[in-house]
Protein backbone atom coordinates (compact mmCIF):
# COMPACT_ATOMS: atom_id res chain seq x y z
CA UNK A 1 0.00 0.00 0.00
CA UNK A 2 3.01 2.27 0.74
CA UNK A 3 4.46 1.86 -2.50
CA UNK A 4 0.99 2.58 -4.39
CA UNK A 5 1.04 5.66 -2.06
CA UNK A 6 4.40 6.52 -3.46
CA UNK A 7 3.31 6.20 -6.89
CA UNK A 8 0.49 8.21 -6.38
CA UNK A 9 2.78 11.08 -5.41
CA UNK A 10 5.32 10.90 -8.28
CA UNK A 11 4.52 12.36 -11.57
CA UNK A 12 3.56 10.11 -14.40
CA UNK A 13 6.00 8.76 -16.99
CA UNK A 14 6.27 11.43 -19.63
CA UNK A 15 4.12 13.85 -18.07
CA UNK A 16 5.47 17.15 -19.00
CA UNK A 17 6.43 19.25 -16.21
CA UNK A 18 4.87 22.52 -15.60
CA UNK A 19 6.91 25.76 -16.87
CA UNK A 20 8.70 27.40 -14.22
CA UNK A 21 6.88 30.56 -13.79
CA UNK A 22 3.34 29.05 -13.60
CA UNK A 23 4.99 27.27 -10.44
CA UNK A 24 6.17 30.87 -9.27
CA UNK A 25 2.62 32.49 -10.16
CA UNK A 26 0.94 29.76 -8.26
CA UNK A 27 3.19 30.42 -5.02
CA UNK A 28 2.39 34.20 -4.98
CA UNK A 29 -1.09 33.71 -4.83
CA UNK A 30 -2.52 34.18 -1.50
CA UNK A 31 -4.34 30.93 -0.08
CA UNK A 32 -8.40 31.50 0.39
CA UNK A 33 -9.25 31.49 3.90
CA UNK A 34 -11.20 28.31 4.60
CA UNK A 35 -14.39 28.94 5.59
CA UNK A 36 -15.19 29.10 9.36
CA UNK A 37 -17.94 26.97 10.09
CA UNK A 38 -16.56 24.71 7.64
CA UNK A 39 -13.05 24.76 9.57
CA UNK A 40 -15.26 24.40 12.69
CA UNK A 41 -17.48 21.45 11.89
CA UNK A 42 -13.73 19.65 10.86
CA UNK A 43 -12.19 20.42 13.87
CA UNK A 44 -15.26 18.94 15.67
CA UNK A 45 -15.62 15.93 13.86
CA UNK A 46 -11.44 15.23 14.30
CA UNK A 47 -11.55 15.88 17.69
CA UNK A 48 -15.22 13.60 17.86
CA UNK A 49 -12.89 10.70 15.98
CA UNK A 50 -9.59 10.88 18.04
CA UNK A 51 -12.15 10.58 21.27
CA UNK A 52 -13.59 7.85 19.93
CA UNK A 53 -10.09 6.03 18.90
CA UNK A 54 -8.70 6.87 22.48
CA UNK A 55 -11.74 4.57 23.95
CA UNK A 56 -10.94 1.49 22.19
CA UNK A 57 -9.23 -1.25 23.81
CA UNK A 58 -4.96 -0.66 23.30
CA UNK A 59 -5.32 -3.42 21.02
CA UNK A 60 -7.61 -1.80 18.35
CA UNK A 61 -6.23 1.37 19.41
CA UNK A 62 -2.51 0.17 17.90
CA UNK A 63 -3.79 -1.43 14.70
CA UNK A 64 -5.87 1.89 13.96
CA UNK A 65 -2.57 4.06 14.85
CA UNK A 66 -0.54 1.90 12.80
CA UNK A 67 -2.81 1.60 10.04
CA UNK A 68 -4.14 4.94 9.50
CA UNK A 69 -1.65 7.12 11.46
CA UNK A 70 1.15 5.89 10.53
CA UNK A 71 -0.25 4.37 7.14
CA UNK A 72 1.40 1.26 7.57
CA UNK A 73 0.13 -1.72 5.12
CA UNK A 74 -0.78 -4.64 6.58
CA UNK A 75 2.16 -6.91 6.56
CA UNK A 76 4.40 -4.13 8.03
CA UNK A 77 1.64 -3.58 10.62
CA UNK A 78 1.95 -7.08 11.41
CA UNK A 79 5.17 -7.15 11.60
CA UNK A 80 5.68 -3.76 13.95
CA UNK A 81 2.97 -5.24 16.40
CA UNK A 82 4.35 -8.90 16.07
CA UNK A 83 0.92 -10.27 15.15
CA UNK A 84 -0.03 -12.65 12.89
CA UNK A 85 -1.54 -10.92 9.42
CA UNK A 86 -4.91 -12.56 10.20
CA UNK A 87 -4.87 -10.47 14.03
CA UNK A 88 -4.38 -7.74 12.26
CA UNK A 89 -7.10 -8.17 10.11
CA UNK A 90 -9.59 -9.13 12.91
CA UNK A 91 -8.65 -6.84 15.04
CA UNK A 92 -8.76 -3.85 12.45
CA UNK A 93 -12.42 -5.24 11.57
CA UNK A 94 -13.15 -5.11 15.13
CA UNK A 95 -12.34 -1.76 15.82
CA UNK A 96 -13.39 0.38 12.73
CA UNK A 97 -17.00 -1.51 13.69
CA UNK A 98 -16.76 -0.21 17.10
CA UNK A 99 -15.51 3.27 16.02
CA UNK A 100 -19.03 3.33 13.12
CA UNK A 101 -20.96 2.20 16.34
CA UNK A 102 -19.66 4.70 18.79
CA UNK A 103 -19.73 7.96 15.71
CA UNK A 104 -23.32 7.16 14.96
CA UNK A 105 -24.35 6.83 18.15
CA UNK A 106 -22.64 10.07 18.90
CA UNK A 107 -24.14 11.53 15.42
CA UNK A 108 -27.85 10.51 16.99
CA UNK A 109 -27.19 12.16 19.95
CA UNK A 110 -26.51 15.47 18.93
Amino acid sequence: MAAAHRRQRDPQPGALAQPSGATEAAAAEPELPADPAASAAERARRAELLTAVAALPERYRQVVACRYLLDLDERETATVLGWPRGTVKSRLSRALRALRVELSEDARVS
